[in-house]
């Protein structure tokens, strides 16, 4: 209910702003003026104002840094060229593209409306030659109307381009916090269910009697231990790498350089090594150092076969840059070297476990603590996900995006509702002299239809592609912010893409009925012709 009130406010006051400025001109006018049909006066002066130009400038800035992937603010902060006035020029500009970060997309949408469909004639021509293409000869009809109306084209799209983008970024924000909590549950337990053995326990026998379980399809031992190097402590974790690559959860993204041969290179005498470790060490993939184990019982050379950690894209294009929040990474190491060093008896002992589908693994979990001798604690990803869904802590957050996404589908049939209905108003002259003229309403619902549907669509595409953009920057600033492996990515498929497809059905509805109910009636705006 709350949403619905909010939805219909905002939804008055875009209507309200959107005819404000029209009305106050057409006050001021002369009386024999006002008495004049519609005229087009190129407004030039208004176009050539700094504000549009500006808007566009700063807004395609935030745009184009979110596609790069780039954090201005970190990178301009690693910069040191002992000039003073050039970093008061960098605080200040950290300080522009903060504020950026919200007012981005609003000023790219606004400059873009008003240099382009307002002051471009070239750009109107496009879109009457486009508009001829998908609607015929009542598309030319009403592409005309288009190039005779910038202004009141401009800000139909405009409103109606934010509040798509604002529902494409407020749905790829949800389902990108799904996404990456189920990937943070699936990366914490290691695969589908992972058991952790007291020490002494016999491995062996616990791996073959797991494997046994119907709901079981394969199962790894993987160990965990702390080595050290120097004063460098390393996470590390001893896997055979045959079996760990199908059975636990990784992602390719992690290792930076070729995967496959890095798995294919790791034997008794070699490391996967974190990239946190690596550069306080600087090291590099063939280069070798040596480790001890837990107790310092003694020192083993290891060749670094492959990295593993989070480059963002500017450290990936330019190495000598390094901004990103220094990360936690685990390092990778052979079950063989654990047992060719002894230090196997020094790890904690885990046993992964892929299961089926739609395996219930609670339950599972729960089967295994109580029949296998040995277990010292158990977990598995449903386990977690269901204590994050059930923590009003933790699940706060997307409780409030599913608010801000119904908030945005009644905002795109109420706003854009109120838009076109208002739009359609202004036309009512126009109307009325196209029945008289003639016209059946069939005819006249394709004409105005096609009138809106031009600005309708274009203002659909380019919310959707700034609302793409903003959800691409929401995520490069959530991993610059991150130190682990799971980073935050774009999820705009399956229940996204259902539910923009919904947003943007919502959008058209929301354009089409007043069209219909406008061309119904074409005589009761008979009058306006009399008067």
């Amino acid at each position: 209910m709350v949403s619905v009130i909010l939805a219909i406010i905002l939804g008055m006051f875009l209507g309200l702003l959107s005819v404000w400025r029209p009305a106050g001109r057409a006050s001021k006018l002369e009386i024999l003026d006002a008495l004049k049909q519609y005229i087009f006066v190129e407004e030039t002066a208004e176009y050539k104002k700094l504000l549009p130009t500006v808007s566009l400038a700063l807004g395609t800035y935030k745009l184009v840094v979110w596609i790069l992937g780039v954090d201005m603010g970190g990178l301009l902060g690693s910069l040191s060229l002992g000039n003073l006035f050039i970093s008061i020029v960098i605080i200040a500009w950290i300080a522009v593209d903060s504020v950026l970060n919200t007012l981005g997309p609003l000023l790219f949408l606004y400059g873009a409306t008003k240099v382009f469909i307002r002051g471009s004639q070239k750009f109107q021509e496009a879109v009457m030659t486009a508009g001829r293409r998908f609607f015929g000869a009542f598309g030319n009809l009403a592409t005309r109307n288009v190039k005779r109306h910038p202004a009141r084209t401009s800000t139909l799209v405009f409103i109606i381009a934010l509040i798509v983008s604002y529902g494409v970024f407020a749905t790829g924000s949800l389902y990108s916090q799904y996404d990456y909590t189920e990937r943070s549950a699936q990366f914490d337990v290691g695969a589908d269910i992972r058991i952790e053995l007291n020490a002494g326990a016999n491995l062996t026998d616990l791996l073959a009697i797991t494997a046994e379980y119907e709901s079981v399809i394969a199962v790894t031992p993987e160990y965990r231990l702390d080595l050290h190097a120097g004063t460098n402590t390393i996470e590390a974790k001893g896997i055979r790498p045959s079996e760990w690559v199908d059975i636990a959860f990784w992602e390719s993204s992690w290792f930076i350089g070729d995967f496959n041969q890095m798995l294919d290179n790791l034997g008794n005498d070699s490391i996967i090594l974190s990239m946190k470790v690596a550069q306080s060490l600087e090291l590099q993939v063939g280069d070798q150092l040596y480790v001890e184990g837990p107790f310092s019982s003694g020192s083993y050379p290891l060749t670094v076969v492959g990295l593993i950690g989070y480059l963002s894209t500017v450290e990936q294009i330019f190495g000598q840059f390094e901004f990103t929040t220094a990360g936690d990474y685990p390092s990778f190491v052979s079950e063989s070297f654990l047992n060719g060093t002894n230090l196997i008896y020094t790890a904690t002992a885990n046993i992964l476990i892929d299961t089926g589908p739609n395996v219930n693994g609670t339950e599972l979990q729960r089967q295994f603590v109580s029949e296998l001798d040995g277990v010292y604690s158990s977990y598995s990803v449903t386990t977690e996900l269901n204590d994050y869904q059930t923590s009003t802590i933790e699940s706060g957050s997307t409780k409030i995006q599913w608010l801000a996404i119904s908030f945005a589908v009644i905002l795109a049939l109420v706003g854009t509702g109120l838009i076109v209905i208002l739009t359609l108003q202004e036309k009512d002259p126009e109307i009325a002299l196209l029945s008289v003229r003639g016209f059946s309403k069939w005819q006249l619902f394709k004409t105005l239809l096609a009138e809106v549907m031009v600005t309708v669509l274009f203002a659909l595409g380019l919310g959707m592609g700034v609302g793409y953009i903003e959800n691409f920057g929401q995520a490069s600033q959530l991993n610059d912010g991150a130190s682990g492996l799971i980073r935050y990515q774009i999820t705009l498929g399956g229940a996204a893409a259902n539910t923009i497809l919904i947003l943007l059905g919502v959008v058209l509805l929301a354009a089409i009925i007043p069209v219909w109910w406008s061309s119904r009636r074409p005589e009761s705006k008979i009058d306006l012709l009399r008067s």
